[in-house]
């Protein structure tokens, strides 16, 4: 099936709702499945085979450095010895495109808090890398 190149999907048009927060600095964000296999012998078969034994979901978000909020709320978390769980949205809304891609992420655990990295003439950066294990497809091309 043959398909029009304006139909490719920009990130441009992407947005990210942090516990219903829209940060508008996000420049970049992931979030994959990877499933988990376990090795499987079969009588008379020299093949390896797998089975399906569970997932992990794993992201990161990329963001211009504009606040600690984040950073922060890591921190704080990690000195009480608690994790920083949030809800994350992600729609992908490319107004040349069939459709949109919108995902919900329910119990994201954020896994890092940078306290300082800078660098003189250079615009700030930040990643916070996450793994969860709820999620819900909203709405798919």
């Amino acid at each position: 099936m043959a398909y029009e190149v304006q139909e490719t999907l920009s990130g441009t048009h992407g947005q990210l709702w942090i516990n219903d927060v829209l940060f508008e600095e996000v420049t970049k964000f992931s979030a994959e499945l990877n499933p988990e296999f376990a090795d499987v012998n079969k009588g008379g078969s020299m093949a390896k085979y797998k089975k399906l034994i569970g997932y992990e979901g794993k992201g990161e978000v990329t963001m211009n450095k504009v606040t600690s909020k984040l950073m922060r709320a890591v921190a704080d978390n990690l000195m009480k010895g608690k994790q920083t769980m949030v809800k994350i949205v992600s729609n992908l809304d490319d107004p040349d495109s069939s459709g949109n891609e919108r995902i919900v992420i329910y119990d994201a655990i954020l896994e890092k808090s940078t306290l300082a990295d800078w660098e003189s003439k250079s615009v700030g950066e930040e990643k916070i890398p996450f793994t969860f294990t709820r999620y819900e497809i909203l709405e798919s091309i």
